[in-house]
């Protein structure tokens, strides 16, 4: 038999020959020969246990990133056991969101019925009801929550990074760090970013992270806080904005900043939120590793037996443990992380787990990387109605949250309908729903509440027309006046937020809003760029409206779409071509002779470059109006007036009469215009249709001739960077998914030279009116086309046509139409 010496020398060699048992350092007790107890330290991990299954169950329906955050993160006060609740101020469509759990200590929280361990900062997915998140914890404690982001049909994808990392000696203080450009001559559509950060110190630190001031020397926002211990090495992965960082540092310490991903409105990638699965757990074995293992020991696992990863890149991992844990590829592995902290890894790749110190490690698969896709999916139920005792509509219209409506004295309006003036209070940033606001005029005219609704968004004002498909259909009709536009334009100004999605979210709050009132269906229209805000407004919510009636709405391809040219050179047909070449004359006359007819322009032309360029500005255009107004035929302004210039002898007195219009061009007569809300969208979305200069191609185009939108911006305001990829997504959105469009055209309009493309699409329409202008109508249609688009309309609203009495006007015939209207502006 041992005695208590040998059996300490024989523990010791097993020590040494087994790392599964403790050992002792010397001199420590590790047996008291008298009690006869054995100190046993924390054994080995063993490679055992089985490998991580599961089958992935994503959280969402939908694969679209919104950026949206609060200005102040919001708190819970949780009791064991119990369910609490927080809603938030988001939309009724909104899925889930992304937020950062901060707790005092780690805890169990329940979400949807799947319990979570979580570090004192977490990054979770919480699925919404109603714009309500659940949860429990098995701790009374405070939760704190920070939106990151939220799930629904409109918002971004999500691309992984392998963008080379930032390394930088912070001192104590401020330290502003750039952001690299992501690619040459692209606009950054950077959302968010998924960004990583390792820091470490000499002495205790804490570094807080943010957004900059303008001057880049404080911190406008604080997007995260790290306490740094001394001579530890902490890494941490965040959520932060797009743009430079701001680091503040109690003391110096070497700061490494490594994106891993990016929000980008269009990544073809998405991050999709999935049921948490555990891959790896070291109390339970899953993953393939059982037992708490010891310090530094590596732990290899895999993603490969899970089901359903079809597709996916990349995968997002949450790690919890009592201590910070390296988690990564095998090859690469990497710094260690704070429990609670999330990392992104390649799917397909071997990966490891090492713990700093003792302790078990459990690591969560939250969300995956996967080929994006933007189809609208089931529908889900409208928004309940208010909580209101409103007897009347006006009583229910104020009823509703941010609504104010006055009844509308409207002469002119038959005895059969009514109408009231809505003022909606909107963000003016819906990536920042409880930020700045502003009042968001339209007009409501009801017929019967529980009838359809037309959704007439006119791109501009708030005219008081009706809509084509409201004057042939007993419906009701919402108009609405578009952001930035007369009395709906915030204060102050900045046009940062003026684009097509930020205007798509508007109408979908209106919908959300007005639609437990109006039950019956819903399809929007519009006229112009009207009818383009309502392609908008589907393609980001597709789920708002039945159908959608563009009428001659252009979707132009770039900033200058080349298609325009052709389509204007061709204009009007032989009927017209003595018209056209009238014009080619005139152009070719004032170019040939620009040498001569350019310097006796006054004023100063640094803006369009020279004098000769202001002249070639005044070509390539001249068709445009009247044929866009169906006035060519007029015999004071259409053809007629210009046709008996060709030969005539005072031909040449007339091209220098021409030429002096070039003086429009001036620096100082461009300094009197102001830039319109219509000018700025054209240069950061919309584009233009250019020029048909196509004839004077022998004279050799300037190729820095600037677009006559661009001329409305100051001279001390720079352009915004114009987003290429704008309209191709809306394209692109529409002939994969598009379904039960009504689209109608003018053949003499210049617009049709931009018309969308429906190949792909489903149960829609299009018809081009052959000699129809800007202001076609479903009357202008015949036979069988007229018919098959009234039959269309009717299914998707569900409503009765209007009769048409021969000889007789209706009660809609009497309101004002787009044709009233449409001289107005250029679009």
């Amino acid at each position: 038999m041992l005695n208590a010496g040998a059996m300490r020398n024989l523990l010791g060699g097993l020590c040494c020959a087994f790392a599964f048992v403790g050992c002792a350092p010397d001199g420590a007790k590790a047996l008291d020969g008298d009690e006869r107890t054995v100190a046993v330290l924390p054994r080995r991990s063993f490679k055992e246990g089985t490998a991580a299954t599961g089958t992935i169950e994503f959280s969402a329906s939908r694969e679209s990133i919104a950026p949206r955050r609060l200005r102040e993160a919001r708190t819970l006060e949780l009791t064991a056991g119990r369910e609490a609740s927080l809603t938030l101020p988001l939309d009724f469509s909104t899925q889930g969101v992304f937020a950062q759990v901060t707790l005092p200590e780690p805890a169990a929280l329940e979400v949807d019925g799947v319990q979570q361990h979580l570090g004192t900062g977490s990054l979770v997915y919480f699925p919404l009801e109603n714009k309500t998140l659940k949860l429990r914890s098995d701790k009374s404690q405070r939760v704190v929550f920070e939106l990151l982001g939220s799930i629904d049909s409109a918002g971004g994808g999500f691309a992984s990074s392998d963008e080379a990392a930032q390394e930088r000696t912070i001192a104590g203080g401020i330290t502003r760090i750039s952001e690299p450009p992501l690619e040459a001559g692209v606009v950054d559509d950077t959302y968010a970013r998924l960004t990583r950060l390792e820091l470490r110190s000499a002495v205790a630190t804490e570094v807080l992270v943010g957004t900059c001031t303008p001057s880049g020397l404080a911190l406008a926002s604080i997007d995260t806080v790290v306490n740094v211990n001394a001579g530890e090495t902490v890494a941490v992965t965040r959520w932060l904005h797009p743009g430079a960082v701001c680091v503040q540092s109690s003391a110096s310490a070497e700061l490494r900043l490594k994106v891993e991903g990016r929000v980008r409105r269009f990544a073809e990638t998405s991050l999709r939120p999935v049921t948490p699965l555990t891959v790896l757990d070291t109390a339970t074995g899953t993953g393939g590793w059982k037992g708490r293992p010891l310090d530094g020991q590596l732990l290899d696992f895999s993603l490969a037996s899970l089901t359903g990863l079809n597709g996916a890149t990349h995968a997002l991992l949450r790690v919890t443990a009592d201590s910070p844990v390296a988690l990564g590829t095998c090859a690469s592995q990497g710094e260690a992380l704070q429990p609670g902290t999330v990392t992104l890894v390649p799917v397909g790749e071997p990966l490891c787990a090492k713990p700093a110190r003792v302790n078990d490690v459990k690591v969560t698969l939250i969300a995956l990387v996967t080929p994006r896709s933007e189809a609208p999916g089931v529908c889900g139920a409208r928004p309940p109605p208010e909580n209101c005792a409103g007897a009347t509509l006006l009583e229910k219209l104020n009823c509703l949250p941010g609504v104010t409506a006055v009844e509308n004295d409207n002469p002119n309006l038959p005895s059969t309908l009514k109408q009231y003036v809505l003022y909606v209070t909107q963000p003016v940033d819906h990536f920042r729903p409880d930020g700045a606001t502003f009042r968001h005029r339209a007009l409501l005219t009801v017929r019967d509440e529980a009838g359809p609704v037309v959704l007439h968004t006119t791109g501009y004002n708030l005219f008081q027309y009706f809509s084509d498909v409201s004057r042939h259909f007993q419906t009701n009709e919402l108009e609405l006046e578009h952001r930035f536009f007369e009395t709906s334009t915030p204060d102050p100004l900045d046009y940062s937020t003026l684009n097509i999605m930020q205007s798509a979210w508007d109408s979908h709050r209106f919908v959300e809003l007005l639609s437990p009132l109006f039950t019956g269906n819903w399809v929007n229209t519009g006229h112009s760029k009207g009818g383009m805000t309502a392609l908008y407004h589907r393609r980001f919510f597709p789920c708002d409206v039945a159908a959608s009636a563009p009428y001659v709405m252009p979707l132009s391809l770039g900033k200058k779409d080349p298609r325009y040219g052709p389509w204007l050179a061709q204009i009007g047909g032989p009927q017209y071509e003595n018209c056209r070449q009238t014009f080619v004359e005139l152009d070719t006359a004032l170019i040939s002779r620009r040498a001569e007819l350019a310097p006796p322009l006054q004023g100063t032309y640094r803006r369009v470059g020279n004098k000769e360029n202001a002249l070639w500005l005044l070509t390539g255009s001249s068709l445009w109006g009247m044929f866009q107004t169906g006035s060519q035929a007029d015999p004071d302004q259409g053809c007629p007036a210009y046709e008996p210039l060709r030969g005539h002898p005072q031909f040449d007195e007339y091209v220098e009469q021409y030429a002096q219009y070039g003086q429009s061009f001036s620096d100082q007569y461009l300094e009197q215009g102001q830039l319109d809300s219509y000018s700025y969208q054209t240069q950061n979305e919309l584009g233009t249709p250019g020029s048909n200069r196509g004839h004077l191609a022998q004279f050799g185009i300037p190729q820095n001739l600037p677009d006559e939108n661009e001329l409305v911006f100051p001279a001390n305001m720079a352009l915004p960077e114009f987003e290429a990829r704008a309209m191709p997504d809306v394209q692109r959105w529409l002939s994969r998914y598009g379904e039960h469009f009504f689209f109608l055209y003018g053949g003499w309009d210049p617009w049709t030279g931009g018309k969308i493309d429906t190949a792909g699409t489903r149960d829609t329409l299009l018809y081009v009116v052959p000699e129809a202008s800007h202001g076609v109508s479903i009357d202008d249609l015949t036979g069988t086309e007229r018919e098959e688009a009234y039959s269309k309309l009717e299914a998707w609203l569900g409503a009765q046509r209007i009769p048409k009495r021969p000889g007789k006007r209706s009660e809609t015939d009497l309101m004002p139409s787009y044709r009233d209207f449409m001289h107005l502006y250029p679009l």
